[in-house]
């Protein structure tokens, strides 16, 4: 039990993205969106070209607070999208200033001068800002009771990895279902994955040199595409995706797209450290989007894009195009083309054109997943967030989900005094990846969130697309393969709509 508790003795929540209008009444002082920045969506490539062709005509039209724009700068995004970058002139600057709702007002007074003035645009939205947030604990329950209190699980031995986060029954969430996913009777029948198999982990970018990530093969350089620092400033998209944390506040570094990246397969499974991951062998391809505070809808967007093997302006194409991209983020909004989210639509529907899954967290507001994005866009597999028992986890989004998948409930358990016993929760996390510090010298935690439901399918889909390669560049085909291979739910696993069952990745190798 000491070993166990030194593993586990450093947690961060689960986290979500909510959305910056959100997240700013939450943590004061934050702006809920990149100032002076709106993305702009039209009907074709050939509408946005002819705006640019008359683009000083266009900027005539503009005003800001009543005012003609000190500067107005434009680059193409995706195949008809743009981004618009406008200087307040100085008065006006000075009116807003420590007002974001002020500011964000005359942004949505200019996308309403375009969309009036061009009835070929379809979206003019401000780039709204995302940030990283634990699921919160329910009011009315917010520990587990403690007659449900359990013991690791044992786990096998033969044929298994020698990681200790797995021998020592941590990971719960790769046994057979109801519990977990299944990969221990994959890996049992002798499927571990492929170099061939390219996944992207579009999110805070990863730790390089924690000692079970580095020197194992299994990470790409990948690719920095954060815009903005929270000053208000750009800074350049370059350099690869190090993770140099995202504290923000109150806010601790969260290394969340290590520890996603990690279930997938970029540590070294059966290494003898830390922790095992879904595929042993597989080429993972981090992505940064998200830094200190969040990250906005365009970064993410070229995130998205970029990994697919898309163009996006300004950056070096990306000569390792992933078959499947996992977003472990999102946020409330609609998934339409005409929306406050249309950059998502616009991206997503470039993606899957281009033939490449996307697997998106379904979200921890305990909400419908239609009211999220990118999760509701159409032809996403949407992934809902199951417990130890395989029920639906209490933060997790539900309605019309792909599948669920562990995510893991870290909260305490209640002691007999109904008092909350610290730590007690973390075995029922999910166990991966994160930096190594003096408090937490193994580089490991627990977390749980649909964030963490998510990269269990990607990894089942990596897994799968090694023994399938037929597969690849077919994103409804493998959709239907995961509806049809589901484990059945467990009694009374959700009371609201979940979905058609469990993740089973030994059912979707043998479809």
């Amino acid at each position: 039990m000491p070993h166990l508790l030194r593993w586990i003795c450093f947690v961060v929540a689960a986290l979500t993205v909510v959305p910056a209008e959100q997240a700013f009444s939450q943590t004061p002082g934050t702006a809920s969106h990149v100032p002076g920045q709106l993305l702009i969506g039209f009907q074709s490539p050939a509408d946005r070209e002819s705006l640019l062709n008359q683009l000083d005509q266009a900027k005539e039209g503009i005003r800001a607070g009543g005012e003609r724009p000190s500067d107005v700068v434009v680059a193409r995004r995706g195949e008809s999208g743009m981004i618009i970058k406008i200087e307040y002139p100085a008065n006006l600057r000075e009116r807003m200033r420590g007002d974001p709702n002020a500011e964000l007002a005359v942004l949505r007074e200019i996308a309403g001068q375009l969309k009036a003035s061009n009835n070929k645009i379809t979206y003019a939205h401000p780039n709204w800002i995302r940030r990283l947030n634990p699921p919160a604990p329910p009011s009315d329950s917010p520990l587990k009771p403690q007659t449900e209190q359990r013991t690791p699980d044992s786990a096998p031995t033969a044929g298994m990895p020698n990681d200790p986060a797995f021998r020592d029954g941590r990971h719960w969430h790769y046994q057979a279902p109801p519990t977990g996913m299944n990969a221990v009777n994959a890996w049992k029948a002798g499927f571990t994955g492929s170099k061939r198999v390219i996944v992207a982990v579009v999110d805070t970018g990863i730790v390089f040199d924690h000692p079970d990530i580095k020197n194992w093969g299994n990470v790409l350089p990948g690719q920095n595409l954060v815009s903005f620092d929270f000053d208000g400033h750009s800074t350049p998209r370059q350099g690869d995706a190090t993770d140099p944390g995202d504290a923000c506040a109150e806010k601790t570094d969260s290394w969340h797209g290590t520890h996603v990246a990690g279930t997938i397969g970029a540590v070294g499974t059966d290494n003898g450290i830390a922790v095992a991951g879904i595929n042993w062998n597989v080429t993972v391809l981090p992505v940064r989007v998200l830094g200190p505070c969040g990250g906005s809808d365009d970064d993410i967007a070229d995130g998205m894009r970029w990994a697919a093997g898309l163009p996006v302006e300004g950056i070096e194409d990306n000569k390792n195009p992933a078959d499947v991209i996992n977003l472990s983020l999102g946020g409330p909004g609609s998934c339409e083309p005409d929306g406050e989210a249309g950059h998502f639509f616009e991206a997503v529907s470039e993606v899957l054109k281009k033939g490449k899954v996307l697997v998106m967290a379904a979200g921890n507001e305990n909400d419908d997943v239609k009211n999220h994005v990118p999760a509701s866009c159409p032809g996403v597999i949407s992934v809902a967030a199951s417990d130890r028992d395989g029920k639906l986890a209490f933060y997790s989004n539900f309605g019309n989900v792909s599948i669920m998948a562990p995510g893991g409930d870290v909260r305490d358990y209640a002691g007999r005094d109904g008092k909350p016993i610290p730590g007690s929760g973390l075995k029922d996390g999910v166990f991966s990846v994160v930096k190594v510090t003096t408090k937490n010298s193994d580089g490991v935690a627990a977390y749980n969130g649909t964030s963490m439901a998510a990269p269990h399918v990607t990894g089942a889909i990596a897994l799968a697309l090694a023994k399938h390669p037929e597969w690849r560049g077919h994103p409804d085909l493998i959709a239907q393969k995961l509806r049809q291979s589901v484990a059945p739910l467990p009694r009374a696993a959700c009371a609201k709509p979940c979905g058609p069952g469990l993740l089973d990745v030994m059912k979707l190798l043998n479809q």
